[in-house]
Order: C-alpha cells, then structure tokens, then sequence
C-alpha cells in the first residue's frame, strides 16, 4: 500500500486526512513499562506533550504515556 500511495498522494490525502505519508512506511511508534507504584509516580511528572511510552502499573490498569509523533 505505501508504494501505491507514494504514487497517488492526492488519494493517501483523501483518505487518510489525519496522516501523514512519508518516505518510509512506518505509521508511528509505541512503548509500554510496567512499572511499580513509585516508578509510576516519577514517570507521571513528564509532561504529557513529553511523553512517548505507555506506563501501566504491575496491577495491569493502564495509564497511558503515548505521545503520537
């Protein structure tokens, strides 16, 4: 599919208005630690705008730390 939209931008546009295309093929990236509850504390100061993983404490409630970019 990237090899078709890099040859019709105009339709990747179309279709996938709140994407990017680009030279490669990869969408985005994600990360996820599970971590303790003090761990989860130290990574909560991270402003949101600074984030790039997910945290999820060992108790598996998720808490997410994923910054699309």
């Amino acid at each position: 599919m990237h090899a078709y939209y890099q040859q019709h931008p105009h339709r990747f546009r179309a279709e996938h208005p709140n994407l990017v295309l680009r030279d490669t093929p990869v969408i985005g990236r994600a990360m996820t630690f599970f971590v303790d509850q003090s761990m989860y504390g130290l990574l909560s100061r991270i402003p949101p705008e600074e984030r790039q993983a997910a945290a999820k404490r060992r108790t598996g409630r998720p808490y997410t730390f994923f910054s699309e970019g």
